[in-house]
C-alpha cells in the first residue's frame, strides 16, 4: 500500500506555525511592554482598569464615562471573574484573542495560499503583533471580523447566519469599526452572488438573520440599566467629535502614516488583479472578499489614522500581499505578454514598495528587542496583580517613573486617594487603587468642556494628584488642568527632573 505523501511546504507551515505560536506564548508571558510609544498604563491601562471598575460594582456610563462600548469590558471583566484578577489572566486573555486571530487568518488565506498560508501569519506574529502586545479591544473586534468573513465562504443558511452573529459581536464590541465589516459584508453578498435582484434577497436575509442577534441583545442591556442615552452620548457623540483631535492634525505629516498610502497603492493593484482573469486559474472569489474586506476596515481608521490603529486591521492586508506575490511568481510568462515589459516592471515594483515600506514601518514602531540581548533589556516588577516587566531600551523613562511612583504608592501616599494624570489609569490596577472619579484620563483636548467642569468637581474626592509628563505631553495645551491642579491642592514635589509631579493636600 502506497504511503501518502506530506508536501514539504506543509510540513514547513506546520513546523514553522508551532514555532510561531511558542513564540506567541513567550512574548506575551515573559515582556509585558515592547512599545516604544504606548504602555501597559495607557492603552492597556483602560481595559483592566475598566474591567475592575465592573467588577467592584461600577458600570460603564453611569459611574464611570468612557468613548468605548460595553463589548470592550465585559469579555476581560468576565475572564477575570472566572479565573482570577491578576495579569496573567489579563495575558491569557489576550493569547487567546491572538491565536482566535492567527486561526481566522490561516483559514481565510487557505483558498489563496494552501499551505503558504502560514507567510502572513508569520508576518503578522512577529511584525505586527508585537508592536502592539496589549489587552485591546481593536484584537477582540479583528478575531470576530476575521471569522465572520470566514463563513461567507459557505453558502448554506447556517453558514451565513453565523457569519452575521459574528460580525454583529465585531459591532458590539467596536461599533466605529464593526459598521465597515457589516457594509463589507453586504458588498461582498452583492457582488458575488447577483445574477438578478431576486437572487439577492436569500442570501443578505440569512444574513441579516443573525447580524442583530448580538446588536439587539447588547441594546437591551443598555436600556435596562438606564444607560442608552449616556452610551449613545459618550461612545458616538463624544467619540467621533473629540477622540480625533489628537490624531487628525498630524495624520499625513509624520512616518507612522506613510503605511497609510501603502494601503491606498494597494487599491490599484487589488483592482488589477480582480479585473484582469487571464493571468491563470486563481481563486477569484476568496480573493474579491478578503480584498473587500481589506478595503472597507482601511476606511474605518479614516477617522484615527496612525499606524498603531493600522495595525488592528492589517491582517486582511498581508493575505493579499502574499496572494499578490504568489500571482506574479507563477504567471511571469502571461504577464509579460499581457503588459508591456514597462507596465510589468511597473506592477512588480509597486507590489515590492507596497509590501516592503509595510513590513519596514511594523518593523520599525515593532520594538521587542531582537538582536539586542532581549532579557537584559527588561526590568521586573511585582505588583498586586502581578509581575510586569518594562522595557529598557525603548521606554527607560517608564521604568523609572514606575519605581518611582510604586515607591510613593507605598509611602507618602499609602491609602490615599490618587488620581494619575494624564494618562495613566493602568497605575490603579497594579498598586489595587479606588478611582474616585469617572475619568480614567483627563486630556483637554480630546474630551467636551462639561465633562471638565465634572473633572473639577470630583477633585474634592482626592488627596492627591500623580502627573506623569511622558504618558501624553500635549495633554494640556490651554494650561486649564495645571491651573487647577495649583489651585486645588497646596503641596507640591519633583522627582525625576519634573517628569513625576505630585500635588497634594497632605504635606509630602
Amino acid at each position: 500500500m502506497k504511503r501518502p505523501c506530506i508536501s514539504p511546504v506543509a510540513l514547513v507551515g506546520v513546523l514553522v506555525s508551532l514555532v510561531t505560536l511558542g513564540w506567541l506564548f513567550w512574548i506575551v508571558y515573559s515582556f509585558s511592554s515592547t512599545s516604544a510609544a504606548y504602555s501597559i498604563f495607557g492603552d492597556e491601562g483602560i481595559f483592566l482598569t475598566g474591567a475592575d471598575r465592573i467588577l467592584q460594582g461600577e458600570m460603564p456610563y453611569r459611574d464611570f464615562i468612557t468613548y468605548l462600548s460595553p463589548g470592550a469590558y465585559y469579555p476581560l471583566a468576565g475572564f477575570f471573574h472566572l479565573f482570577g484578577e491578576n495579569y496573567v489572566v489579563a495575558r491569557t486573555f489576550l493569547l487567546l484573542n491572538i491565536i482566535g486571530i492567527i486561526a481566522a487568518m490561516y483559514w481565510l488565506a487557505w483558498p489563496l495560499l494552501r499551505w503558504w498560508s502560514f507567510l502572513p501569519v508569520v508576518v503578522f506574529s512577529f511584525l505586527i503583533f508585537p508592536a502592539w502586545p496589549f489587552v485591546s479591544h481593536h484584537w477582540q473586534f479583528l478575531v470576530f471580523a476575521l471569522l465572520s468573513t470566514c463563513c461567507l465562504f459557505y453558502r448554506t443558511a447556517w453558514w451565513r447566519i453565523a457569519s452575521g452573529i459574528l460580525a454583529g459581536i465585531s459591532f458590539a464590541v467596536f461599533p466605529e469599526k464593526g459598521i465597515f465589516v457589516f457594509a463589507a459584508h453586504i458588498t461582498i453578498l452583492t457582488l458575488t452572488e447577483f445574477r438578478n435582484v431576486r437572487s439577492l434577497i436569500a442570501p443578505i436575509v440569512k444574513y441579516l438573520v443573525g447580524f442583530p442577534l448580538p446588536v439587539v441583545g447588547g441594546v437591551w442591556w443598555l436600556v435596562s440599566n438606564g444607560v442608552w442615552h449616556s452610551f449613545l452620548q459618550q461612545a458616538f457623540v463624544d467619540m467621533v467629535t473629540y477622540y480625533p483631535k489628537q490624531v487628525q492634525p498630524f495624520a499625513f505629516f509624520t512616518f507612522n502614516n506613510i503605511a497609510f498610502l501603502t494601503f491606498l497603492g494597494f487599491i490599484g493593484l487589488g483592482l488589477v488583479l480582480i479585473i484582469n482573469r487571464r493571468l491563470s486559474v486563481f481563486p477569484w472569489k476568496p480573493f474579491t472578499m478578503i480584498y473587500l474586506l481589506h478595503i472597507f476596515l482601511s476606511f474605518s481608521v479614516w477617522y484615527h489614522i496612525e499606524l498603531y490603529h493600522l495595525l488592528q486591521i492589517i491582517a486582511p492586508f498581508t493575505i493579499l500581499m502574499f496572494a499578490a506575490l504568489l500571482v506574479f511568481f507563477r504567471n511571469r510568462k502571461a504577464i509579460l505578454k499581457t503588459y508591456s515589459l514597462v507596465g510589468t516592471a511597473a506592477l512588480a515594483f509597486s507590489t515590492m514598495v507596497v509590501s516592503v515600506s509595510v513590513l519596514f514601518a511594523l518593523a520599525f514602531q515593532s520594538s521587542y528587542g531582537a538582536g539586542m540581548g532581549m532579557s537584559d533589556n527588561f526590568s521586573r516588577f511585582s505588583t498586586l496583580r502581578g509581575t510586569i516587566a518594562l522595557n529598557n531600551y525603548k521606554t527607560p523613562a517608564l521604568v523609572d517613573e514606575y519605581a518611582a511612583v510604586s515607591q510613593l504608592a507605598a509611602t507618602t501616599l499609602a491609602g490615599k486617594h490618587v488620581f494619575f494624570l494624564p494618562y495613566a489609569p493602568g497605575f490603579y490596577y497594579f498598586f489595587g487603587l479606588r478611582n474616585m472619579t469617572s475619568f480614567d484620563f483627563m486630556v483637554t483636548d480630546t474630551i467636551p468642556p462639561a465633562y471638565f467642569e465634572k473633572f473639577e468637581e470630583e477633585l474634592e474626592n482626592i488627596d492627591a494628584v500623580v502627573f506623569l509628563l511622558t504618558s501624553w505631553q500635549s495633554f494640556d495645551t490651554q494650561g486649564a488642568i495645571m491651573q487647577v491642579i495649583r489651585e486645588s491642592f497646596s503641596n507640591h514635589q519633583e522627582l525625576l527632573q519634573g517628569r513625576v509631579q505630585v500635588f497634594s493636600r497632605i504635606p509630602l
